[in-house]
């Protein structure tokens, strides 16, 4: 395979294993009792490579597009099973544990999806996200 394959496919693989490298950044605020909810490592890093490496291709651009919108969307109902269970923790017993789990369920699905995602994009074959909106369209 030609270098600039590799360093497209490789640019590409970062944008999906992005998502596992911002959830193990709040795995140590766990230990200390702390919880941000919503990492942003998840975000910026297949932004920047969306940003940097749209102009190079077919390949990146969609790669890095896709991982940029599920994790878009993955924080999204991140934020909104917090901000449910934030403003509904005082009259229901229970919400915070459940709120709690359905966010280790939803890291645990964003991780699986993002390793799989990679996967298929070592392999040099597209991947679409399911569940994912598209808040940001590709260049090509």
């Amino acid at each position: 395979m030609p270098k600039s394959l590799n360093w497209e496919r490789n640019w590409s693989v970062a944008a999906h294993l992005a998502a596992v490298l911002g959830i193990l950044s709040v795995a140590p605020l766990w230990k200390q009792g702390l919880y941000l909810g919503i990492p942003l490592l998840n975000l910026l890093i297949p932004y920047l490579l969306w940003m940097k490496g749209r102009n190079f291709g077919f390949f990146i651009d969609h790669h890095a597009c896709e991982s940029l919108n599920f994790q878009l969307t993955i924080t999204l109902f991140a934020a909104l099973v917090i901000f449910l269970a934030w403003t509904a923790s005082g009259w229901l017993d229970g919400v915070r544990s459940v709120a709690l789990l359905t966010l280790v369920g939803l890291f645990l699905f964003n991780a699986a999806m993002a390793i799989w995602a990679a996967v298929r994009t070592y392999d040099r074959q597209t991947f679409t996200y399911p569940l994912s909106f598209q808040f940001v369209k590709t260049m090509h």
